[in-house]
């Protein structure tokens, strides 16, 4: 059935005066409701970069605490360190930061002042940054149970048997507020291939 004339007469489309007027308030209201879209965005990117950062500062610390625990009493490195930089013998029983699983390797745990943050780096059997911070500086401490000191160096074991005494904690201060670690050096006897005859 086909329409007439006389009934598409009732029917009116836009003109081009009101099309032109919905055509600006809809510009208009993308324009003011733009700078809260992107609002939102820049605050869910600072949402994701905070995320980021404290699952990188987890990651660093857990590292930190696993090369620590597996430092091992070794008579050619001995443990010892200042406030920038712990150097040590480690025996991981899985991948650690810059230290695989086996024999000893000796590790150096490094503050880098970069100006003006720095970085945690970890040298071993390979060099790997653990953990970088935008402000402020880092140190170590140490304790074997009387308080906070900005050195330790392990007693040598000239030949004789591993010394049984506790080992030393270790504290990290981090510079930009994020906060300490604390750790213990794991002591543990190395499997010593030459002692035991084995090739």
């Amino acid at each position: 059935m086909a329409l007439g004339r006389d009934a598409r007469a009732s029917e009116r489309g836009l003109s081009l005066i009101e099309a032109l007027i919905v055509v600006t308030l809809t510009t208009m209201m993308a324009l003011l409701l733009l700078p809260m879209m992107s609002s939102v965005g820049l605050r869910n990117f600072g949402r994701l970069k905070h995320a980021i950062a404290t699952a990188d500062l987890v990651n660093a610390e857990s590292e930190f605490r696993s090369l620590l625990a597996s430092a091992v009493q070794d008579q050619r490195v001995r443990f010892a360190g200042d406030q920038s930089s712990l150097i040590f013998a480690a025996s991981p029983a899985a991948l650690t930061a810059c230290v695989g699983p086996g024999a000893p390797v000796t590790v150096r745990l490094s503050v880098v002042d970069l100006a003006p943050g720095g970085a945690l780096v970890c040298e071993g059997a390979g060099r790997r940054e653990l953990l970088r911070w935008p402000d402020g500086n880092a140190r170590f401490s140490y304790s074997v149970g009387s308080g906070w000191t900005g050195s330790f160096s392990e007693a040598p074991l000239n030949g004789a048997a591993p010394a049984s005494y506790t080992p030393p904690l270790v504290r990290l201060e981090l510079g930009d507020g994020e906060g300490v670690w604390i750790a213990s050096a794991g002591w543990r006897e190395p499997a010593r291939l030459e002692q035991d005859g084995r090739q």
